[in-house]
């Protein structure tokens, strides 16, 4: 079976499935990297709003890789955008990191203080200073994605993406535009494991319905998926899905559980131009000023 273990966007391989570390931190953050490069992991994502790119940074640095071997994503957040101080403010990101340049820059999310055009145009400064060799954005919906490809050369969207959440028009943006989509909470917090649907695809495959659900999403075109976990068995399990593939029915089958179950939100997002806005309150929400 040949498989597809990274995804070129715009000439740059990207490999299809990362580590995702979102609410790790110090020593724990740091041996999860490590572990994870151990499984064979070699796509990472932080923020500076997660406060651990020193750890992920520390973390690859003691795993031993080349900076050729492993692409790192870091994000800016929506008060940092400033274009005086951007590229100040990023580069204290790179050096924590222990690196030069990162692989990808996003804007953690679109921001309700600076404008369209300045958000895009202050990032691009930072890929311009040698700090990002490419930028992006993220939990963009459709229309605000398009009208930011305006304004600089993107490379990513990176959004809430699992089998409860649709996202075709940004899977077909993707795939016009050349650009990444990377999909966070892939596994919708552990409610993929219950789900009956992909365990019984599961049961058929050997695999468990978490595996399922990772192995459909990194068989759309386009696409990266960031699952996160700082256990040893949930890291190897989620990175084990390179030795099946699943039937047209099976891929069928799963798209009918989207009903617009969207996890992270902010108000300030106006409008996700999907029927998300009716699936009720977020469980959870990033909600930082």
């Amino acid at each position: 079976m040949s498989e597809m273990l990274t995804e070129t966007i715009q000439g740059t391989a990207v490999p299809k499935l990362g580590l995702g570390t979102f609410e790790l931190l110090g020593e724990a953050a740091i041996e999860t990297v490590q572990k994870a490069v151990e499984t064979g992991y070699r796509h990472f994502d932080t923020a500076s709003k997660y406060g651990n790119e020193q750890a992920v940074g520390e973390g690859l640095s003691r795993s031993g890789l080349s900076r050729d071997e492993f692409f790192l994503t870091t994000k800016v957040w929506i008060t940092d955008l400033h274009p005086d101080t951007i590229v100040e403010t990023v580069a204290e990101s790179v050096a924590a990191l222990k690196l030069e340049s990162v692989d990808l820059l996003l804007l953690h999310w679109p921001s309700p203080h600076f404008g369209l055009k300045e958000s895009i145009e202050s990032l691009s400064l930072t890929k311009d200073a040698g700090l990002a060799r490419q930028i992006g954005v993220s939990n963009f919906p459709p229309s605000m994605l398009l009208e930011a490809l305006n304004y600089g050369d993107l490379f990513c969207n990176q959004v809430e993406f699992h089998p409860y959440l649709d996202q075709t028009p940004l899977l077909r943006i993707a795939a016009e535009r050349d650009l990444l989509l990377t999909g966070y909470a892939p596994l919708a917090i552990g409610r993929v494991s219950e789900d009956p649907l992909l365990q019984a695809i599961g049961e058929k495959h050997g695999k468990t319905a978490a595996q399922v659900a990772l192995r459909w999403l990194v068989e759309h075109r386009k696409v990266a998926v960031m699952p996160k976990s700082k256990s040893p068995h949930r890291l190897q399990e989620n990175f084990d899905i390179w030795d099946f593939a699943l039937s047209q029915e099976d891929t069928d089958s799963i798209a009918t559980l989207a009903h617009g179950f969207r996890i992270y939100d902010e108000e300030w997002v106006a409008d996700w131009e999907d029927n998300s806005r009716d699936a009720g309150p977020a469980l959870r929400s990033v909600t930082l000023s």
